[in-house]
């Protein structure tokens, strides 16, 4: 199914999509839900999936519907930089949190109609929830994305507003242009312009390096104006056309224009953190025989069992 299954769902039952970071809230689970607790009777740590059970069960139940935002391997960012979060830890344990989550969230999800896994061949989650959001905001819907990822600021608008958690009190720690946690993190940056503000700052938690250290504010954030207002991809037309404000910008702006390796690194910076959209596709259920309940025996996932039970009789 492609992308129009989510205008077709709310037209039918009005609830708003929540594009969440599937991948981000395993990540995190598992520092919260640790293998010293959370582990099976055969020895697997199932701390990642039950944090990820315990937010379906809060977004489920508090009337959303849900679009879990899937990873694919191999995208075109570690083509352009081989480093591209080659720092971060990928063990769940025993297990890869994405080898868990490819074995196991169809079938989690396979009984509950609210739920679906959206992902496109080449493309990260941070790209479905960009373009699933967006794909709403044209459509005049509003949504919301569950993260705690900056990245996934430039795709605030009106319509689009980030989470860092639920609750049965509904969203939590929310982040909009004008929350606190906006304005300390980026100023008075437009949401469209933080690929292009980012790719001067680089990324420690994506291992992107700052292509020049320390570079002046005031002139990152003129630059940042005219990008806004040039709207389109071309980074040194826009460098090349700047006209420094301060004797002292001159300096840095001959540096990125004149030395090759600084644009090229500032410039896979843009390519790696900008995200588009994309086309994506709605992930077939699992309709295996029993897959639902295999998958929640083989992790012990006794309570996301029983809720499911639960809501499927009271929606009948």
């Amino acid at each position: 199914m492609d992308k129009t299954f989510i205008l077709d769902k709310y037209s039918t039952n009005n609830r708003t999509p929540v594009f969440v970071d599937l991948s981000n809230i395993a990540y995190r689970s598992q520092f919260v839900f640790t293998p010293d607790k959370f582990i099976t009777k055969q020895g697997i740590p199932n701390g990642s999936l039950f944090g990820v059970c315990q937010n379906i069960k809060t977004l489920v139940s508090t009337g959303y519907e849900v679009y879990l935002c899937r990873d694919l391997p191999v995208t075109f960012r570690a083509e352009l930089n081989e480093n591209y979060k080659a720092n971060r830890e990928r063990d769940d344990g025993s297990i890869s949190i994405h080898k868990l989550l490819n074995e196991a969230i169809n079938p989690l999800i396979s009984e509950l109609n609210n739920v679906h896994v959206i992902s496109s061949e080449g493309y990260e989650a941070d790209d479905m929830m960009f373009s699933g959001a967006k794909y709403c905001s044209h459509n005049n819907i509003k949504s919301y994305i569950l993260s705690t990822d900056k990245d996934l600021c430039q795709t605030l608008d009106n319509n689009i507003t980030i989470a860092h958690k639920f609750t049965l009190s509904g969203p939590q720690e929310v982040v909009t242009p004008d929350s606190e946690y906006y304005k300390k993190n980026f100023g008075e940056v437009h949401p469209s312009c933080l690929p292009f503000y980012r790719a001067f700052k680089g990324d420690g938690s994506d291992n992107l390096d700052a292509p020049v250290k320390r570079f002046p504010k005031d002139l990152l954030l003129e630059l940042c104006k005219e990008y806004e207002n040039a709207n389109n991809d071309n980074i040194a037309e826009i460098l090349l056309k700047h006209k420094c404000s301060k004797k002292s910008h001159e300096k840095w702006m001959g540096m990125l224009i004149s030395d090759r390796d600084i644009f090229t690194k500032l410039y896979t910076n843009y390519k790696i953190m900008k995200l588009s959209e994309v086309d994506f596709s709605i992930e077939k259920e699992d309709n295996s025989a029993n897959a639902f309940n295999k998958i929640t025996e083989l992790y012990e996932l006794w309570g996301f069992r029983k809720f499911v039970y639960k809501w499927n009789s009271e929606q009948i």
